[in-house]
């Protein structure tokens, strides 16, 4: 959706869309990439596809632009 610098890290808003018939939960150990912290806004649980809450929003925190970290492989630093 949109990234942005401010100081040494990088924040990148990335829209989530369940496209399975079931609710689901996202997993930060399933996000690909090197990312100092990862959260879900304004939910981290997903409706069914069709629902009004079958999306989210997840908020990316990297030290490097979202195409350097998505490339990267690290795990989150909790």
């Amino acid at each position: 959706l949109i990234s942005w610098r401010g100081g040494d890290l990088y924040v990148t808003a990335v829209l989530l869309r369940n496209h399975l018939a079931y609710p689901t939960t996202p997993s930060i150990a399933n996000l690909k990439g090197c990312w100092k912290a990862v959260t879900f806004y304004p939910n981290q649980s997903l409706s069914p596809q069709g629902d009004k809450n079958d999306r989210t929003t997840a908020l990316l925190v990297s030290s490097t632009p979202f195409g350097d970290a998505l490339d990267q492989n690290c795990e989150v630093m909790r």
